[in-house]
């Protein structure tokens, strides 16, 4: 009896089988090679990130050069400012000269001078990050006609001239208006709201009830420089709260009517101002060089300020740096070096910077 035929176009059970493996083998060994091209590629970016072939790589690919809150900031944004810093300096050099001043990113000390920039590129990025990701968790949020007024705002601070500031913006910075929204103008607006919201919203109570206490005791009868060494904050509270001479016109506008016309000798009221609760007495006046001077002692009680809660917000982010250079500090909330040179030559150029235009703008 003969056997059957099969039918042009069947397969067996068996050989649909290998056919179905040899595919997924196919696709797993493509998913793998993709996975060892991509972290060679990372390692060697990561590692050798001056070398050409890691400077090569990272403008094809858009390679995280830190990741903050979740957001991912590319090496090319990293790349870019970098640049814009230098191009920045450059675009001054003659100006700078005939001052005395240079700036050369050319040497090796520049070179290092340069990498203390860009790592405060980098610590500005990983901030603009945390603001967008706080403000947004208090469903702040900016439409284009808001950033497009805020750039409005910048035009005629220029004289009213989209071009003169077109023209400055690519003269020192290489940068289009658009550009200058995504880099500045986004920025500022988060902020801005975000900082408004922590004002709306701090608890003052500690403040206050601490210059109430002081205003208690002054009224029986403990003396001034006593309650100010006790319950004062800031350095004067040493001095038992004095000031020593000021300019009138230097204290926040607050102080300034009191340090004025109060008596001398005469211990105000509580006042407030944006930065918290004082109490003052007026020593004496005089005027100097044109300037009305007073010398007088504070306590004061200082209100949270939104650098400090922003500080604690950087601290307890959750924040990744892949440069082998640079890690994340989560003591201080920033970006550091991690090679020792690297720290003490930062330390060093901060205490010599006066008169260094590449770390004083």
């Amino acid at each position: 009896m003969s056997q059957p035929v099969a039918l042009s176009g069947d397969q067996p059970e068996s050989k649909k089988k290998r056919g179905v493996i040899r595919v997924r083998t196919a696709i797993f060994g493509f998913l793998i090679g993709g996975i060892l091209t991509l972290l060679i590629v990372s390692l060697l970016v990561a590692f050798a990130p001056d070398a050409s072939v890691g400077i090569a790589l990272r403008r094809i690919f858009p390679f995280p050069v830190a990741i903050a809150d979740g957001a991912f900031i590319s090496y090319g944004e990293l790349d870019k400012d970098r640049e814009s810093v230098r191009r920045f300096y450059e675009s001054q050099s003659d100006d700078l000269a005939e001052k005395g001043l240079r700036v050369d990113f050319s040497t090796p000390d520049g070179k290092s001078r340069l990498l203390l920039r860009e790592k405060d590129i980098l610590n500005k990025l990983v901030e603009d990050r945390i603001i967008l990701f706080l403000a947004q968790s208090k469903g702040i949020r900016f439409s284009n006609d808001d950033v497009t007024a805020r750039v409005e705002d910048a035009i005629r601070e220029q004289g009213g001239s989209r071009e003169n500031l077109e023209s400055r913006l690519l003269h020192f910075y290489g940068w289009n208006l658009e550009e200058f929204k995504e880099k500045i103008v986004v920025p500022s607006l988060y902020r801005d709201a975000l900082e408004a919201s922590f004002l709306k919203e701090r608890d003052v109570s500690a403040a206050k009830s601490n210059i109430e206490k002081a205003d208690s005791e002054l009224k029986n009868g403990v003396q001034f420089d006593r309650v100010a060494e006790e319950l004062s904050e800031g350095d004067s509270k040493k001095n038992g709260g004095d000031l020593g001479w000021v300019d009138i016109d230097s204290l926040v506008p607050e102080l300034q009517e009191v340090a004025r016309t109060q008596e001398i000798g005469a211990v105000s009221s509580i006042l407030e101002s944006t930065l918290g609760f004082h109490i003052v007495t007026v020593a004496d006046r005089k005027t100097e060089s044109g300037k009305e001077m007073v010398r007088m002692r504070q306590i004061f009680t200082r209100k949270p300020s939104f650098p400090e809660w922003l500080a604690d917000k950087k601290r307890e982010a959750v924040v990744f740096v892949l440069p082998r250079r640079y890690l994340w500090d989560s003591k201080s909330g920033s970006v550091a070096f991690r090679d020792e040179s690297m720290r003490t030559f930062e330390k060093n150029a901060l205490q010599q910077s006066e008169g260094d235009p590449s770390l004083v703008f």
